[in-house]
């Protein structure tokens, strides 16, 4: 029932289907009170900004008996983005263009649903995402063979499927924010840090019909990597920090990193057997990192997220990473003129 419940919320969200994030951000005027001389609010202000983004979505399978790593990933897209944030609304939607990602050639296809759900509060923030990913490569032949072609070994029958959800909650809030360094809607005026405090819930699920092994490679490691599919189930509690850093006025840099812990429910098949695994303790780790320069209407900076997950069974271990990487560029515009708005 879980299951479905968070379907229908992702497909309610995602009425166009090439949108790669959404963001949402709400706050009722004098609810929450925080350090003006720290934390500036521009939510009053109309932002529209385009950006250039990618997704990251990779699996590595090592094999513990002869430490070779086989490391999967769909061809990339890169795409063009549009948006925009006022008061409590922010929205946007991205698309490739024609002349984008020219390599099926050498990676193969992939096709892909992907959707991403943010909402920022001053002192929590949620999370939640939704993809689905069919054709995959080997990024990394090399490792196993003096591999001689410009086409990598492809995976194109491969499907994986993720959906998950988390919530942290800063301590810091009255001097930090969030905001200000991942939705623009606030900037931070002077450095501040906080410890965040969350948790989460994932759901992995990977089929590769003819294995994960390309059939281009050593038939003396195969055995090594014997399986044909993979499902997981993740809940746990995350802890960690994060620290804006505000420099020459107008540029500044933030870092966060959140380890966590939790329970684990694998499920592996093989080409002799399906395995249910006994429960067991899984770590995560998730990373952001966003950087730039916040000027007097125009701003601009670098976003990058990524969150690994990772389990393992005699003889593989299994690690998932999914994130984003955003270049993105925006003009602030004062629009009380034309819209009058009223306090709730």
């Amino acid at each position: 029932m879980t299951k479905k419940i968070f379907l229908i919320i992702f497909l309610a969200f995602s009425l166009i289907v090439d949108a790669q994030e959404t963001e949402l951000t709400i706050k009722k005027k004098n609810q929450f009170r925080f350090d003006t001389t720290r934390i500036a609010d521009l939510s009053h202000l109309l932002a529209v900004y385009t950006n250039l983004s990618g997704k990251i979505n990779s699996l590595d399978i090592s094999s513990i008996n002869t430490e070779n790593e086989l490391h999967i990933v769909p061809n990339g897209q890169t795409t063009v983005g549009l948006g925009f944030d006022y008061r409590w609304l922010g929205l946007s939607t991205s698309f490739s263009l024609p002349f984008m990602n020219k390599d099926d050639e050498f990676k193969g296809t992939t096709e892909r649903f992907d959707v991403q759900i943010n909402y920022y509060n001053n002192s929590f923030g949620i999370d939640a995402y939704l993809n689905y990913y069919k054709g995959f490569f080997l990024d990394n032949a090399d490792d196993f063979m003096d591999w001689p072609f410009e086409n990598f070994p492809l995976l194109q029958g491969m499907e994986t499927f993720a959906f998950g959800i988390s919530s942290y909650y800063f301590f810091n809030n009255k001097k930090f924010s969030y905001k200000a360094a991942f939705t623009r809607t606030q900037m931070q005026k002077k450095s501040a840090g906080s410890f965040i405090l969350g948790a989460y819930m994932n759901r992995n699920v990977a089929i590769a019909p003819d294995g994960v092994y390309p059939v281009e490679l050593p038939d003396s490691l195969m055995n090594n990597f014997d399986i044909d599919g993979f499902s997981n189930t993740l809940i746990g509690i995350t802890f960690g920090y994060t620290y804006t850093w505000v420099f020459l006025k107008r540029f500044f840099i933030n870092l966060s990193l959140a380890p966590g812990v939790g329970y684990a429910q694998p499920e592996v098949s093989t080409s002799l057997e399906d395995m249910k695994i006994e429960p067991t303790v899984s770590a995560s780790i998730t990373s952001r990192l966003s950087l730039g320069y916040e000027g007097k209407h125009l701003y601009m900076g670098f976003n990058l997220v990524a969150i690994n997950h990772n389990f393992s069974y005699e003889p593989i271990e299994v690690s998932s990473t999914t994130g984003n990487l955003r270049f993105f560029i925006g003009k602030r515009f004062d629009i009380s003129k034309l819209f009058k708005y009223t306090n709730p």
